[in-house]
């Protein structure tokens, strides 16, 4: 099942990223063309656009291709794997994330991946469904206990008229099955046009 879960995630984060970059250089190309015969200018700014998305997935995929490999992604700490998991996004989506550390302790490893593939699923529904333009990650240790809250500026959902058998298409299951995993308990608030924050609260572990 964990095998069967990393595939479908990378799968989604192929089509998401990847995919979708992919699909713009190609409507570039097609662009160039006519804005050359127009505007020399236009053309040139067009090819240089081009290169840049080239650039965006030849990166995206190295970085997808890296997850392949038998190596845990929060091999040198988690704190590290989730900077470079911003600093991927910020380069190919137009949001602002940022990363709060408060008293953050090494957890195990299992721990640690756990987290990272939370925060990834989290981001993920963050930019697929809630269009947001800023969000925000802490890490927080307080007696004993980890938290984690991921906020976004996102339109929101009405959580009281989400039927349940729907919470599954925001990605939801597989971050409750994390969750459960590590003992802890999840919650979610959010509003129409208020954004949304999800909070997991678990006993911290021994690096």
């Amino acid at each position: 099942m964990a095998a069967l879960e990393e595939r479908q995630r990378l799968a989604r984060d192929l089509h998401d990223s990847v995919t979708q970059l992919i699909f713009s250089v190609m409507l570039m190309a097609q662009s160039v063309s006519p804005a050359y015969k127009r505007n020399v200018e236009e053309g040139e700014r067009r090819i240089i656009r081009m290169m840049e998305l080239s650039q965006q997935a030849l990166t995206e995929m190295r970085a997808l291709l890296a997850e392949l490999r038998p190596v845990s992604p929060v091999e040198n700490g988690l704190i590290p794997a989730v900077r470079q998991h911003i600093e991927r996004i910020a380069a190919r989506e137009n949001i602002t994330i940022t990363l709060q550390e408060q008293n953050y302790t090494p957890q195990s490893r299992q721990t640690e991946e756990a987290l990272y593939r939370i925060i990834q699923e989290a981001m993920n529904n963050t930019l697929k469904h809630a269009h947001a333009t800023q969000a925000e990650i802490t890490l927080e240790r307080q007696q004993g206990q980890i938290r984690l809250s991921i906020c976004d500026d996102g339109r929101g959902l009405e959580m009281g008229k989400l039927p349940p058998n729907q919470t599954g298409q925001f990605g939801l299951q597989g971050i409750r099955e994390r969750v459960a995993r590590l003992g802890g308990t999840m919650t979610m608030e959010s509003r129409p046009g208020q954004g949304t924050t999800l909070q997991i609260l678990f006993q911290e572990t021994e690096p």
